[in-house]
């Protein structure tokens, strides 16, 4: 009963009959958090990798 209420409750949001952010809004905020979580995990490496070559130092260079 819980998940049908709470789209009863999403759909008069829309609707504008009761406060809060619109299902369009809610959509807008997400998609660029998960696209910055996943830049972040990509550059975890990158921002390793100086303190990796520094532990290495007999490692020679190309």
């Amino acid at each position: 009963m819980e998940p049908l209420r709470a789209r009863v409750e999403q759909a008069d949001t829309d609707k504008g009959i009761e406060p809060g952010p619109r299902t369009t809004e809610a959509k807008r905020t997400k998609e660029p958090e998960q696209e910055n979580h996943g830049l972040r995990r990509a550059n975890d490496p990158l921002k390793r990798a100086p303190a990796l070559s520094a532990a290495e130092p007999d490692r020679p260079s190309k």
